[in-house]
């Protein structure tokens, strides 16, 4: 009987411990979160956001705002003033040669083109791969029509992929094609939020 009362005050013990423990982590990762963010925003998310959304008269990771998807997930759209017109930005992803690659997407709402793309996160072959983070192969994005077929030319598209780097150039592609969908499925909410913040 004592082995048993032994037994069960010793579970009773660790419950208490497990409970407490997890609270913490929990208030420490509640604590954190928003620093954190703030981190990904300044050192990851936002030189390629400014890249992107060049020319603005305002900070477009200041003027940031989360926007309710369908699915219920958030996501954070970086607003750029570019002669007094909004340019909208936000980050997609897709798979590459080495991994995932993260991108964020510019978009003119007025013009329904392309502004650019900038390369935040990448695991793609360095010297190779690697070139689609450069200027170069940026640039072939910028002033495009949402409608274009943005994939490779040896696959139909329009965009030439990097010599060396067909799979990387299909990644990026394929990024970019996700983040014109879901401007294009979640256009009128993104469009409300930009309204105003204007």
């Amino acid at each position: 009987m004592k082995d048993m009362k032994d037994l069960l005050f010793s579970v009773l013990i660790l419950t208490v411990i497990c409970a407490a423990s997890a609270l913490l982590l929990a208030g420490v990762r509640a604590s954190t979160s928003q620093q954190i963010e703030n981190q990904l925003i300044k050192y990851v998310k936002g030189p390629a956001v400014k890249k992107v959304l060049a020319g603005s008269i305002n900070d477009p990771t200041a003027d940031r705002v989360k926007v309710k998807m369908d699915d219920g997930s958030e996501l954070d759209v970086f607003i750029g003033i570019v002669d007094g017109k909004p340019k909208i930005a936000f980050e997609t992803q897709a798979n590459g040669f080495g991994g995932t690659l993260n991108l964020i997407v510019g978009v003119d709402p007025e013009t329904e083109t392309l502004v650019g793309i900038g390369v935040t996160t990448h695991k793609e072959t360095p010297g190779v791969g690697s070139r689609i983070a450069e200027e170069p192969f940026g640039k072939k994005f910028s002033g495009l029509s949402l409608d274009e077929n943005f994939s490779i030319k040896a696959d139909g598209g329009v965009i030439d992929a990097i010599s060396g780097a067909t799979v990387s150039s299909r990644g990026a592609c394929e990024a970019v094609k996700r983040g014109i969908k879901l401007y294009k499925n979640q256009k009128d909410k993104i469009l409300e939020v930009v309204k105003n913040v204007q």
